[in-house]
């Protein structure tokens, strides 16, 4: 432990000596603390890097004009000349670490939302800062400035087209679940956040500023697929609740069909890894059960008949395992919102798409075995997985003084 605080201690005097004045800005997005909790020697961030490098890039699709239509935020956000209607609803999809707009699954995801709702679908593009030379605490650090472009095409809309700001739904996968915190923190008022499996590292643990929280829109739900401690477990996903309503896939932290992280080589076993967590991990170790969030989320959006029910985990065991009905349960879907009732869900699925279990005993005899690997008897995620993350944090914090 004390080569791993020695470490840490390097990164954040490198991080702090480079960020000086403890803030860097960029109008006319404004300045960004590189202070407390933004940066600290348990959380070495780095300073975001400028929007002129990030170059986010919006692509919107409607019903009408399937086509892509490219806006770009520099210097100017423009949609002028763009089949933009804001009559309709408007849902932003934002990617993770290492990934571009052109991510299959962003364009499944896009393909499934028009053909169930008439909306404005923006497809979010930060690949430049996504990469960073695989260096994901730069690219942790980054969703910040996406975040903050996020939320001034919002304002902007808002006060050029009189867009409600309780109209725009952000759909955000790992490091993108954070971005779309970081908007919502900047938009009074935003309607609707659906964070897949947002980034872990770096996040859970520290002050509500940094991450995603139940405060950063009107309702936000939160789907669960990769919920375990990162160091040593290899997971990427938030573990506790954080929003309105926490959708844990299967048991959360492990999904069916995919290889458990204990039988892989190369393994993260320390935070000096987030500096830079290599492919090989990325894509056998977190990619799986980190990805079946889109995946499983897609096909929410896709179903028309099949249900997935979300079986609350604060009932006891017997409870869980029967079927579901609307008085007992609640429905992942397109179309929740606060009318559910608050609190963390079980939602069992198969080990391949469609996902969805169509037979009622199956599907609650499913629900009932991942609670046991969870939650413990008062609906409570069991306390190993939460003291795991908390004793890095402690054990750190000790070493370092």
């Amino acid at each position: 432990m004390a080569t791993l605080a020695a470490a840490l201690t390097a990164l954040w005097a490198l991080a702090h000596a480079a960020t000086a004045a403890e803030e860097v800005c960029y109008p006319p997005l404004g300045c960004f603390s590189t202070a407390e909790p933004w940066t600290s020697p348990t959380r070495p961030m780095p300073a975001p890097d400028s929007p002129d490098s990030i170059r986010t890039t919006f692509f919107l699709y409607t019903r009408d004009r399937p086509a892509t239509f490219t806006a770009t935020t520099v210097p100017e956000t423009s949609l002028k000349g763009s089949d933009f209607n804001p009559k309709r609803p408007t849902v932003f999809i934002v990617h993770g670490f290492l990934e571009q707009a052109e991510k299959r699954w962003m364009e499944d995801m896009k393909d499934a939302l028009l053909n169930r709702a008439d909306v404005n679908v923006i497809l979010t593009d930060w690949a430049r800062g996504s990469f960073e030379f695989l260096n994901y605490l730069q690219a942790a650090s980054n969703t910040r400035i996406v975040g903050a472009q996020i939320a001034r095409l919002i304002h902007q809309l808002e006060s050029d087209l009189g867009v409600r700001p309780e109209d725009v739904h952000i759909v955000g996968f790992s490091l993108g679940g954070q971005v779309a915190a970081y908007a919502g923190k900047a938009v009074r008022g935003l309607g609707k956040i659906t964070a897949l499996d947002p980034a872990q590292p770096g996040f859970e643990g520290y002050a509500d500023a940094v991450h995603l929280t139940r405060d950063d829109a009107a309702f936000v739900e939160v789907l669960h697929t990769s919920g375990r401690p990162f160091v040593p477990l290899g997971g990427y996903g938030m573990i506790a609740p954080h929003g309105h309503v926490d959708y844990y896939i299967n048991n959360g932290a492990y999904q069916p069909g995919c290889i458990l992280p204990l039988t892989l080589p190369k393994l993260p076993q320390t935070l000096e890894d987030l500096v830079n967590v290599p492919v090989d991990v990325v894509e056998t170790v977190v990619a799986c059960d980190h990805e079946r969030a889109h995946e499983v989320y897609t096909q929410v959006l896709q179903s028309t008949s099949c249900i997935f029910w979300g079986h609350p985990v604060g009932v006891s065991p017997k409870e869980v395992g029967k079927p579901c009905s609307d008085s007992s349960c609640v429905r992942l879907s397109y179309g929740s919102s606060l009318s559910l009732r608050a609190g963390s869900y079980i939602v069992p699925t198969t080990a391949s798409a469609p996902f969805c279990i169509a037979d009622a005993a199956r599907e609650a005899e499913e629900a009932r075995e991942a609670r046991a690997k969870l939650f413990d008897l008062n609906g409570s995620i069991l306390a190993p997985l939460l003291q795991a993350v908390e004793a890095v944090g402690d054990a750190l914090t000790g070493f370092l003084g």
